[in-house]
C-alpha cells in the first residue's frame, strides 16, 4: 500500500529557479497519468523541503511508477520547509510559458494557495496564485533497496532477497533500445505489455516480444543476488532508458524486490512497480539449425525501399512481399498491394545470388527492427516463406565487451 509521509514542520517553502531548470526537472514526468478523476491529488507535483535540506524536490506519483526530481542545492530560502501538491497541467503550462532566461519563484502563500511569480532581466513579469492540496494527502511509493541513496527495506515475506543489477548506463539503455520497441501494446496478455529482464550469473537477458516479433539481448552485468527475472511496465522502461542514458559511461543501479524497481541517477529517482506474471520462454521462439537462406542487405537501402511502398501498402496489415526468383537470384523484390488493387514494387540487389523464395511480412515490424540495428547492414536468415525469421547485425559488435541483439519476424500471408 502507499505510504504517506507527515507535513514537515518549519517555515514555508520559497524556491527561486531558472526557468530552464524547472523545465528540466518537469519534463521528466512527461507520460504519467493522472488520478482520472478517481483521485484528484495524482493531477498534482508534489514540492518537497524537509527541513535542513537545502535541495527541494519535485514528485510525481500515478501508483505505478513515482518519479523525484532533486532541485539545485541552495535554491530553497533559508529555513523554508514543507510540502504542498499543485495541479501539474497548470505548473507545466506556467513554467514553459515563459522564455528560458526568466527567474522563477514558487512561494506557499498559506491558506492553501501557491504564489508564482517570474522575473525577467531584473524586472518583474507576472504574479500567480494557484490552489494546492495538503502535501500530507499524497500517496508515495517506497524504495526496494538502496539505488541512490533510496530506503531500504526488508526481504520479501516469502524470504527473497533484494536484487542489484549494475551495469554502464550507455549499455543499458542501447539494449532497451535494441528491444522495448516489440513489447505488446494493451495485449490482454497483460504480461507481453512489459519488458523481461531476466539474470544469472554476471549476465542480463533484455526480451520484448507481441506475440509477432520477438527482440532479445544479452549483456554482462554486476549482479549482487540470486538468479531470477522481472517485468517491466512500458513506461517504466522509457523512464529507464532516459535515466541510462544520462548516466552515460557511468554505471546505473537498478534495484528489484516486492514486486518493485527502483533507479536514481543525476538527481533523478525513480520506483516503479513490476507486472506480476509469467513471461513465455523467449528461447524457444528463436529459430536455430540450418538456414537456407542469409541476405546481407543495406540497413538503409532496405528501410527506404519499404517506406515507399507502404505508402501502396493495405493500410490496416501494411503488409510486404519479400522475393528472390529463380531467374533472378542476385535481386531482392519488395513489392505491397491495397485493398484499391494499388502496387508498389522496389528492387534490391544482394551481395550473393540466393535459392528463390516469396514470404510476407509487417512493414512496420521491419522498420523497426532497422532503425533499432546497429551499423551499415543486416543479415536476415530464413528456413522458408512460412516459419519464423531471425534478424542481426551483420557485422559483430566492434569490442568485446558490447552486445548484439537479435530479433524474430513471424510471417504473415501475402
Amino acid at each position: 500500500m502507499p505510504t504517506t509521509t507527515p507535513t514537515a514542520p518549519g517555515g514555508l517553502l520559497d524556491i527561486t529557479l531558472p526557468q530552464p531548470l524547472w523545465r528540466d526537472a518537469l519534463d521528466a514526468f512527461s507520460g504519467m497519468r493522472g488520478g482520472r478523476g478517481s483521485m484528484p491529488i495524482l493531477d498534482c507535483i508534489l514540492l518537497q523541503c524537509h527541513p535542513g535540506d537545502v535541495a527541494p524536490s519535485l514528485l510525481r506519483n500515478d501508483l505505478e511508477r513515482q518519479i523525484r526530481v532533486h532541485l539545485p542545492d541552495g535554491t530553497a530560502s533559508d529555513g523554508a520547509a514543507g510540502e504542498i501538491a499543485i495541479d501539474a497541467k497548470k505548473f507545466d503550462a506556467l513554467i514553459k510559458a515563459y522564455p528560458p532566461h526568466a527567474e522563477v519563484r514558487l512561494r506557499d502563500g498559506g491558506h492553501g494557495r501557491l504564489t508564482l511569480t517570474a522575473s525577467i532581466d531584473g524586472r518583474a513579469a507576472g504574479r500567480f496564485s494557484l490552489g494546492t492540496l495538503p502535501g500530507a494527502s499524497y500517496p508515495l511509493l517506497s524504495a526496494p533497496g538502496r539505488a541512490g541513496g533510496l530506503v531500504e527495506e526488508p526481504d520479501d515475506s516469502d524470504g527473497r532477497p533484494l536484487t542489484t543489477l549494475r551495469l554502464p548506463g550507455s549499455r543499458l539503455a542501447a539494449a532497451l533500445a535494441q528491444t522495448a520497441f516489440a513489447m505488446a501494446n494493451n495485449d490482454v496478455r497483460y504480461y507481453l505489455n512489459g519488458l523481461l529482464l531476466e539474470w544469472s550469473g554476471t549476465t542480463l537477458h533484455c526480451a520484448a516480444t507481441d506475440g509477432h516479433r520477438l527482440a532479445a539481448i544479452s549483456l554482462a552485468a554486476t549482479i549482487d543476488g540470486a538468479d531470477g527475472q522481472a517485468i517491466l511496465p512500458g513506461a517504466t522502461v522509457a523512464t529507464l532508458q532516459r535515466l541510462a542514458t544520462t548516466a552515460g559511461a557511468d554505471d546505473v543501479t537498478l534495484d528489484l524486490a516486492h514486486g518493485r524497481c527502483a533507479c536514481a541517477v543525476g538527481g533523478i529517482e525513480m520506483i516503479s512497480k513490476l507486472i506480476d506474471g509469467k513471461y513465455p520462454d523467449w528461447r524457444r521462439v528463436i529459430p536455430a539449425g540450418h538456414f537456407a537462406i542469409d541476405w546481407q542487405i543495406n540497413r538503409e537501402d532496405l528501410a527506404r525501399a519499404l517506406a515507399r511502398a507502404r505508402i501502396l501498402s493495405h493500410e490496416k496489415f501494411h503488409g510486404v512481399a519479400l522475393e528472390v526468383t529463380a531467374d533472378d537470384p542476385a535481386t531482392l523484390r519488395v513489392s505491397a498491394t491495397n485493398a484499391e488493387q494499388d502496387q508498389a514494387e522496389e528492387t534490391l540487389p544482394l551481395p550473393a545470388p540466393s535459392p528463390p523464395i516469396r514470404a510476407g511480412f509487417n512493414i512496420d515490424y521491419i522498420l523497426g527492427v532497422l532503425a533499432a540495428c546497429p551499423g551499415d547492414t543486416i543479415a536476415w536468415s530464413l528456413k522458408d516463406g512460412v516459419s519464423g525469421s531471425k534478424l542481426t547485425p551483420a557485422a559483430p559488435a566492434p569490442d568485446d565487451g558490447a552486445d548484439n541483439p537479435e530479433w524474430v519476424l513471424m510471417p504473415m500471408n501475402m
